[in-house]
């Protein structure tokens, strides 16, 4: 109980700060509410605003921190399908984020991808391992294995892959009340 209440107080704190005018979405889980308030300023038609993002390059690395606390691990398979699934796209979408952030400008050489492109990141997506809800899995883990086991197809399009031509990123969390309608939106 008291993880649930420093969970809560750190939310509050990370709000406050980053938005001052942010009003998240009642349906919105508290857990999340620090990734909308992010979201909110930073995406606009799925573009995402990523040198501005960088000056809230702590508050982003604190909630990918929060999806593997302690309440978030020991909680996690008590969790309904919904709620799984706005944490695995929620993560998703934060970790691409956080690696376009922490080398941004991207500038590469590799064939096959603009030099400007996530791709060009060495091991992004295959090889970078994230802690969330109490696994080691990296971005392709989470598409591959961990979002097909939910047997909906909706999820992929949800998935903000850090490329013009990929999915658009919403400039909202994903809340596990209304998952399904924001994936079929996405």
């Amino acid at each position: 109980m008291k993880n649930i209440f420093t969970v809560a107080a750190v939310v509050f704190a990370m709000v406050s700060v980053t938005a001052q005018n942010y009003e998240p979405s009642p349906d919105l889980e508290a857990l999340h509410v620090p990734f909308d308030a992010l979201l909110d300023p930073h995406v606009r038609d799925g573009l995402v605003y990523y040198r501005a993002l960088q000056a809230d390059r702590a508050w982003l690395n604190r909630y990918i921190a929060s999806l593997n606390a302690p309440s978030v691990v020991s909680g996690y398979p008590k969790w309904s399908d919904d709620q799984k699934k706005a944490l695995w796209l929620n993560a998703y979408n934060a970790l691409v984020l956080q690696t376009v952030v922490n080398h941004y400008p991207i500038h590469g050489a590799a064939k096959g991808y603009p030099a400007n492109s996530v791709r060009q990141i060495p091991g992004a997506f295959d090889r970078t391992p994230h802690a969330i809800a109490g696994k080691q899995v990296t971005l392709d883990q989470i598409e591959n294995t961990v979002l097909a086991d939910f047997d909906d197809p909706r999820v992929y399009l949800a998935l903000g892959r850090g490329a013009v031509g990929s999915g658009r990123l919403r400039s909202e969390a994903f809340s596990a009340k209304a998952v399904g309608q924001q994936a079929r939106g996405a």
